[in-house]
């Protein structure tokens, strides 16, 4: 083959003109075919022949393991695909224990309380409608004669009123303290919700990848997880196996109180007789305590008498197992991976 060179300047170098003719570069038929073809690697970008064999080729890196889809996605989180990732009746969420705001694809944010406890003094009994007892209702145990050492007649006394006698009063009298008679009261439960203590968690409902927490893939903080209502038990073979039970508040509830009691002391007790039974016209006023004196009315015939006497150490006392049992509100089960 023949190649003409254009009339350029840089044509004259590259086709080798020589005295105004053309050279022929048309390989002849008496190359040399002994000689192979040329096994040279080419350098500087040149590309490489047919034969050219790589000797240092290294193994490709193993790729990494990605989450587990094996339950019950099956199919890459990524793709968002699978309109069934969650079983019947449980729901994708994310759960953090601090109170943070949801990650992209996540919504419906809510707090609720988990691991509700009660310390001690959430509970207590109280009395209520208090009523004391009395002081002067009762029998009254009375003595005469020489000091005081015969018994007589006892003398029935009712809330320091005028009550009728009839009889001669004695040189020597003695009579008895009444004991506190009477008094009740109710007992109420009363409930300390400053005892009460419980986690606080937030929750954030997977509104567009419900498959990504199938696989483990939430935003950071979070830990991915299922939630149904109620407290069931988690999803057989799942992986989600980490139950806690979760609620809107925390609850506290306290076992009744059994029973209330009223109590008192009794002192400083007089009685006071009267010659008419109105307890208008006083005779002697003497101590009721169990002590002998004498009447300086000896022979005067009494018809009625006042009792009093003091209370004090007024107390009422309710009782009860108080058993507080913390719990919560609304509860919905949450299990975890």
């Amino acid at each position: 083959m023949k190649w003409l060179c254009l009339p350029m300047t840089l044509g004259l170098v590259a086709c080798g003109l020589e005295d105004g003719g053309v050279i022929d570069i048309t390989p002849s038929n008496d190359v040399d075919s002994s000689v192979g073809p040329d096994t040279s690697i080419a350098t500087d970008g040149g590309a490489q022949p047919d034969n050219f064999v790589q000797t240092d080729v290294s193994a490709p890196p193993e790729a990494e393991a990605g989450p587990d889809t094996s339950w019950p996605c099956g199919v890459d989180p990524a793709s968002c695909a699978d309109t069934n990732a969650i079983p019947n009746g449980w729901k994708a969420i994310a759960v953090a224990s601090s109170n943070v705001a949801c990650g992209g694809g996540f919504n419906n944010e809510t707090h609720v309380k988990t691991s509700p406890g009660a310390l001690a003094g959430a509970c207590d009994c109280v009395a209520a409608n208090l009523v004391p007892p009395s002081c002067a209702n009762g029998k009254i145990s009375t003595f005469s004669g020489v000091l005081c050492a015969n018994p007589a007649s006892p003398i029935t006394v009712t809330s320091s009123a005028c009550t009728p006698v009839n009889g001669n009063l004695s040189v020597f009298y003695a009579s008895t303290t009444l004991p506190p008679a009477g008094g009740s009261c109710t007992a109420n439960v009363v409930t300390d919700m400053t005892k009460l203590t419980a986690s606080d968690s937030t929750v954030c409902e997977a509104v567009t990848c419900p498959e990504k927490v199938c696989a483990g893939v939430t935003p950071n903080g979070f830990a991915a997880c299922i939630e149904t209502a109620g407290d069931v038990t988690c999803p057989n073979g799942s992986p989600f196996n980490k139950k806690q039970t979760v609620g809107d508040t925390a609850t506290l509830s306290c076992s009744a109180c059994s029973s209330c009691t009223a109590s008192a002391a009794c002192d400083s007790a007089t009685i006071q007789f009267f010659s008419d039974n109105k307890c208008m016209n006083s005779l002697v006023t003497l101590l009721s305590d169990g002590s002998c004196q004498t009447t300086g009315n000896s022979g005067n015939n009494a018809q009625g008498v006042i009792y009093k006497a003091n209370t004090k150490n007024l107390t009422y006392t309710a009782t009860g197992p108080k058993t507080a049992t913390a719990g919560l509100s609304n509860t919905k089960t949450v299990c975890c991976r």
